[in-house]
């Protein structure tokens, strides 16, 4: 029996998904779970399943078209079975049926229907451009086309004078503007652009920075990191240190850990970090689930399987979403201070500068230190400063004495 495959909801945000790749052709065979297409959410790429058996008769979405959820993109048929696909689409709820319907019988209608004569084309007559031989050389010479030169001579005859006006012309024009490459607002870039835009209309943004001394850090990074890799399996970041302690401190800070829903600001028991991972389609933020319960090493593991599955483009919808705090560090790239804007709906968000070493007055000397600095982002709707100020202390205060750190 026919069925619909539909636009799945895939996450609860989700409200519509690109058509990227069909793995089926219609007339191929399909089981039931095989692979059938290929959608781009407004995060992830996944596979949908064949919901049945049977052959892909029709495709109602093509490649590179954005369909809304619940919106049929395919059907599947029993071999030999005569499918009425508009009758089919008439099973859809009302508000749904007829979108569907309309492309396809748009579609329908534009397709061409072949002749049963063969044509004979024929080209339409050109009028005749009257040129002096002359004014003709010198116009091949400068690429200029005949069409666009005005004539002045006998007649409306093109002489010399009037390709050199034109030549003068073309060469006082401002030059075409060159474009490069055209990127579509789509899929993970459109997301960003969204909810970029997003964020910064709807939160109070307010950013407070501080400075902390990582040498300590540095130095037990350097001490310990051939063991940890041999203990852990992957080779222990600056970022890796972060997230370890920033999980440790948002205990002690809840508020931060929070967000707001209409009229109240719920604060949330449990802490999942997100961490953003720059790839080349955009930024993208995996979250490390209960991330003040992990280990240094487990929180490093966790990070670098979802930093690989992020560039390969394999994360699923579950990896990323529910954060409820974002790091994002931009120190690979010598940023050291910088103003992150916050990864609405959450609270907060840190971003973290390069490590570099500087001269430092300490008691009775000056010294080389390791220094750092932190940029907190925060919505002023929900927390204050005076809390996001002492949340940073205490994170700097947590780095710079190894407190809770392996050592």
């Amino acid at each position: 029996m026919a069925m619909l495959i539909n636009m799945p909801k895939l996450g609860q945000t989700m409200e519509a998904g690109t058509v990227l790749t069909w793995l089926k052709r219609p007339g191929e065979r399909v089981a039931r779970g095989e692979p059938l297409v290929q959608i781009e959410t407004d995060k992830v790429v996944c596979d949908v399943e064949a919901s049945q058996s049977g052959l892909l008769h029709t495709v109602l979405a093509q490649e590179g078209e954005n369909i809304p959820v619940g919106h049929a993109i395919a059907v599947i048929a029993a071999e030999g079975e005569t499918v009425n696909v508009a009758t089919l689409l008439g099973t859809l709820p009302t508000s749904t049926a007829g979108a569907t319907a309309r492309p396809f019988q748009e579609r329908a209608a534009a397709a061409p229907t072949p002749s049963l004569q063969p044509s004979v084309a024929v080209a339409p007559a050109s009028p005749e451009i009257r040129i002096s031989p002359a004014a003709r050389k010198l116009a091949r010479e400068h690429s200029m086309p005949l069409e666009s030169l005005q004539g002045t001579g006998p007649g409306g005859r093109i002489v010399v004078e009037d390709v050199e006006r034109a030549i003068a012309v073309r060469s006082t024009a401002a030059p075409p503007e060159r474009v490069r490459r055209t990127i579509p607002l789509a899929g993970i870039r459109g997301t960003i652009a969204q909810r970029m835009a997003q964020s910064w209309a709807q939160v109070a943004h307010v950013t407070e920075v501080m400075e902390v001394d990582m040498t300590e850090v540095v130095a037990l990074r350097r001490r310990r990191l051939a063991a940890w890799e041999r203990e852990f399996g992957v080779r222990i970041s600056l970022t890796d240190v972060l997230t370890f302690a920033v999980s440790r401190t948002l205990r002690e800070f809840l508020d931060l850990n929070a967000r707001l829903e209409g009229e109240q600001i719920k604060v949330l028991e449990d802490i999942h970090l997100g961490v953003a991972v720059a790839t080349p389609e955009g930024l993208i933020v995996p979250v490390i689930r209960h991330a003040d319960q992990r280990s240094l090493g487990d929180i490093a593991q966790q990070s670098a399987h979802l930093a690989e599955k992020a560039q390969a483009r394999k994360l699923s919808l579950d990896e990323v979403s529910g954060g409820t705090f974002t790091i994002t560090n931009l120190g690979a790239y010598g940023i050291e201070i910088f103003t992150p804007l916050v990864n609405y709906p959450q609270c907060a968000i840190l971003g973290v500068g390069r490590v570099a070493e500087r001269p430092v007055v300490v008691p009775g000397r000056i010294d080389v230190r390791s220094i750092m600095y932190l940029s907190l982002s925060f919505d002023h709707r929900i927390i204050d400063g005076a809390p996001a100020a002492m949340f940073l202390q205490k994170l700097k205060e947590r780095l710079e004495t190894l407190s809770e750190f392996p050592l």
